[in-house]
């Protein structure tokens, strides 16, 4: 299976400004909001993005 790209733009507190990211997977948009979120998520395919949160 070929993997998916999405396009993710997060902004506000918490959220480091002026990042640019590459292409990203799909996968890991889920582990990075529940990191900014602060919950857990134990059975996440990808992992959180590095880099955006502060």
């Amino acid at each position: 299976m070929s993997s998916l790209k999405a396009t993710f733009i997060a902004s506000g507190y918490g959220i480091r400004s002026g990042e640019a990211l590459s292409e990203i997977e799909m996968v890991r948009i889920a582990p990075t909001i529940a990191r900014y979120l602060n919950v857990g998520l134990a059975n996440a395919e990808g992992k959180p993005i590095e880099g955006i949160l502060e």
